[in-house]
């Protein structure tokens, strides 16, 4: 793993503190609970909520898909059908139609497939001769 900014001074200071014996980290998963306590806010789900009801997509499937995929890190108990049913109403209305006609259950399905259309519509554009 590598720090930088912020993260890296506060790592210093905790590696001192370790030398000191001040403090302790001794697994993974402590130093991550110690990260994530001093630099993510604590409302991360709350925000991801609330930025997951406005996200809409505007450009590429591709990027709504990892910006989706970003939002679902941070949200961790939310039912496959109910990321299912946000996936798809975030998508524009051709492609969700789409997605629909196929009859997609699951997540994983509807990406790779929202993952399809945008490869079948880049071949199927025309392109015209200069």
């Amino acid at each position: 793993m590598y720090l930088d900014g912020d993260a890296k001074l506060w790592w210093r200071t905790r590696y001192e503190d370790i030398q000191e014996g001040r403090c302790t980290i001794d697994t993974w998963e402590d130093l991550k609970k110690k990260l994530k306590a001093q630099f993510l806010p604590e409302n991360v789900e709350f925000i991801a909520r609330r930025n997951l009801r406005r996200l809409q997509q505007t450009g590429s499937i591709r990027e709504y898909v990892k910006q989706f995929s970003a939002l679902m890190l941070d949200i961790r108990d939310m039912s496959e059908k109910d990321k299912l049913f946000h996936f798809l109403e975030g998508l524009k209305p051709w492609a969700q139609a789409e997605l629909r006609r196929q009859n997609i259950n699951d997540l994983a399905a509807a990406q790779g497939a929202a993952e399809r259309l945008t490869d079948y519509s880049r071949r199927s554009t025309p392109r015209r001769n200069p």
